[in-house]
């Protein structure tokens, strides 16, 4: 269930995550965990405003680092692979 406000996905992470200065410090890892994560998450992707799909995919990529996970791209391959100066493999779709 996606959070319908600002004013309730601030009273819901309160004690958990911490925004300031423009960072998120997470408090309380293992509260991030199961629902607020699955809340963030469903806000991020299907919530009707833009503006609480936004802040939902900032605070998810923000806390990501300090809960152990690490955003990257296989992009960077791909384009070498189109160039022609890597083969001999193939790269799974996931």
């Amino acid at each position: 269930m996606s959070f319908q406000t600002m004013s309730q996905l601030s009273d819901t992470i309160r004690g958990v995550l911490e925004i300031r200065n423009g960072a998120v410090r997470v408090l309380a890892p293992s509260s991030v965990r199961g629902p607020l994560l699955d809340r963030l998450t469903d806000t991020a992707v299907f919530h009707e405003k833009s503006e609480m799909r936004a802040m939902a995919r900032w605070i998810i990529k923000m806390i990501a680092p300090e809960m152990g996970v690490h955003l990257s791209s296989i992009q960077p391959l791909y384009m070498a692979i189109g160039r022609g100066e890597v083969s001999g493999f193939t790269v799974p779709a996931v």
